[in-house]
Formats: structure tokens, sequence, C-alpha cells
């Protein structure tokens, strides 16, 4: 028995200086999550500077790097760029090949597990909702309008189309600050079932007001309680939301002046217009364009903003782009929470072109990796390894 515990304490030893530099490490990695989450606020403050822009965009980026890759997520970035070479000045594809890099590194990137009731993530949230309550209440500054204003912001205009504050806080816009409280959402339901935080992050999601969003996390959500068994299945996380969003395009479609009587004034929540222009968009693209166009690359000039990734994929790069975006999306972890996440982001792909979102990105590996992780160690104590 002695002999038995003596052992013990020594093969126990080294392990606490390993767990201590594993923990220092996780706790840098946490840190760099928001470091770069964060970086569009420095973006901001440069206002019109060039130079600031282009360092705040890259420099995240490089924060990623590392000696591991996926080979698969690295062989669709370099057919971009080989592309890319090929058809320049065309912006698109330089603008598509940006968020494959959260694919390429992200997957063996090891990012210790989010865990969103840390206390160092929860000073970074109560940050994130602080400022994004201060937007609300008091609009935006002098320095974010000046950035909306500018020829450097991209989607700046945007945000100055409605009366409505849409507030964004320190990430790049209000839809990446909606897909954050949604990661936190799905982990206060699946990962630490906490009913009133759940509720309340439930809330401040949908107040946040990116309704594709919304309506792609709720019906991920109905998928995963009332079918969760076959949910799990990886195909069915990205067929599920895509069949349930296209069906919402024909309703909106078929019903738009029974939508239109219905719907109340409840600011851009209720704004029926833009919903309907997106099935307009769909419709109609698809039927001017032919079988045979999926066989081509840039079938359609550049320039167009679809706000629809399987528009868009189809576009820009036929049937290729729209199988290695599914397949990527396949070969990220499953379990119930990464599944719920990848629902609602495949959802979203529906009302945005997601495709050129860097910092969707890396939320959607991220988490998806650390949820994947979590689970694993769950199942080890579980059986006692």
């Amino acid at each position: 028995m002695f002999i038995r515990n003596f052992n013990q304490q020594i093969t126990h030893r080294p392990l606490r200086n390993d767990t201590y530099k594993e923990t220092r490490v996780a706790y840098l990695k946490v840190l760099l999550f928001w470091i770069i989450l964060f970086s569009p606020t420095v973006r901001r403050l440069g206002g019109n500077d060039f130079v600031i822009y282009i360092l705040s965009s890259t420099i995240p980026i490089f924060f990623l790097f590392n000696k591991w890759i996926d080979l698969y997520s690295s062989l669709g970035l370099f057919f971009l760029l080989c592309i890319l070479v090929f058809t320049w000045p065309n912006p698109s594809y330089l603008y598509m090949s940006v968020p494959l890099v959260p694919f390429v590194f992200l997957r063996y990137f090891k990012f210790s597990i989010l865990q969103f009731d840390r206390p160092l993530t929860v000073i970074f949230i109560a940050l994130l909702i602080s400022y994004a309550l201060i937007q609300k209440i008091h609009g935006f500054f002098d320095f974010e309008l000046e950035w909306f204003n500018s020829s450097l912001a991209k989607a700046g205009k945007g945000h100055l189309a409605f009366e409505e504050i849409r507030p964004m806080s320190f990430l790049a816009g209000t839809p990446e600050l909606t897909f954050l409280l949604s990661l936190i959402s799905t982990y206060y339901f699946y990962i630490k079932p906490r009913i009133f935080l759940f509720l309340f992050f439930l809330v401040l999601f949908i107040l946040s007001g990116t309704r594709g969003l919304i309506l792609s996390f709720l019906i991920g959500l109905l998928f995963s309680l009332v079918d969760r068994k076959k949910f799990h299945n990886k195909a069915r996380r990205i067929i599920y939301p895509l069949v349930a969003g296209s069906l919402v395009y024909f309703l909106l479609f078929i019903f738009a002046e029974a939508f239109q009587s219905v719907s109340g004034d409840y600011g851009r929540l209720s704004v029926f217009g833009t919903f309907y222009a997106r099935a307009n968009i769909f419709i109609e693209f698809f039927s001017n364009f032919s079988w045979l166009d999926f066989l081509y690359l840039n079938a359609t000039s550049d320039g167009f903003i679809f706000d629809n990734v399987i528009i868009t994929l189809s576009a820009k790069l036929g049937i290729y782009g729209l199988l290695f975006y599914f397949i990527l999306l396949y070969r990220l972890p499953s379990n119930p929470a990464a599944n719920l996440v990848i629902s609602t982001y495949v959802g979203y792909s529906l009302y945005a072109d997601v495709v050129y979102f860097f910092y969707f990105s890396v939320m959607l590996v991220a988490f998806t990796i650390s949820s994947s992780r979590y689970y694993e160690t769950t199942l080890l104590k579980r059986h006692g390894i």
C-alpha cells in the first residue's frame, strides 16, 4: 500500500509543473482569442488611416499560424489564391481566402476549452455586453461614425441605414456580436446547462437584432430538441437548416402580403422588405443561371452582393466552391453544442455572405473544436481514464 502511494506521488509530481504550464498556455490562448475578436476596434480608432487598417486586419490572421495545418483546407486556400493570381484585380477570391485561414490552422491550433464561465472570459464578456449597451443607449461615438463614413468601411453604411442603433460592441459588426451571443447561449444550454444564464444570453441574442441569425438559431435549436439523435449526424446538421431556410424563403415570397399585414412595429426585427428582397434575388438568380454555369468559375461579373452563400459560391466558384464549402463544415467535429452552432452558421449563410466573414470562421472553428475537447475529457472522466 505504501509502495503504491509512494509511486503515485513520484509519478504525479512532474505532472504538476506540466499542468501549470498547460494552464498558463491555455490562458494565453483564450486571451489571444479575445484579442483577435476585439481587433476591429483598433481599426475603427484609426479612422481613415490605411496603415492602421492594414495592420489591424492582417496581424490577427498571423496570430493563428502554427506548424500544424489541415490538408484539405490548405488545398482549398491554395486553389483560391491561384485563381486570385489569374483574375487579379478581382477582390472576391482574396476576401474568400482570408476566412479560410482559421479552418487551415485552428483545427490543430488546440485552443483550450472556451469555458464562458471562467474568470478571464467572464471579464471579456462583461466588457462586450457593457459596451454594446452603451452603444444601444448612447448611440455610436464620433470615432465610430467617422469610421462608418470612411472609404475603408465595407459595410459601415449598413449601421446607419436605420434610426435604430445596431450595437456591435468591440467586434467587427452586429452579426459577429449576435453570433458570439449564440455561442454563449449554446454553451449554457448544452455544455454547462444553466437555465437562467441561457435565457439571459438568449434575450441579449434576440435584442442584438440580426434576424437571419435569430431565425437560424431557433430552427437549429428546434431540430436539436425534436430530432436529437438524427440531428447529431454530420450531414443532417447541414441539410436540415438548408431545407428549413429554403422553405422560409419560399414562404416569404408566396405569402408576402400576408406577412406584411400581420407584422407589427418591432423595430428592425419586423422590417420585412429585406427578407423579401433576398427571396426575390434567390429566385431571379437561379431562373437565369443554367446548370452548365455550375462548371465555370466567375460565371457572373464581380461587384454583386447576394447576401446568400449558395448564390455567391455558385456565381464565383461553381459546383467546386459549393462542394468544398460543405466538406469543410462536414469535417468539423460532431457533438450537440457544435452541431447547433454549425446549424446556425449554415442557416445564416442563406441571409449573408458568411464566406467573407473572417471572425465568423474564428468563432465557429474555435468553438466546435473546443466543445469537442470538452466532450472528450468529460467522457474520459466518466470512464475513469
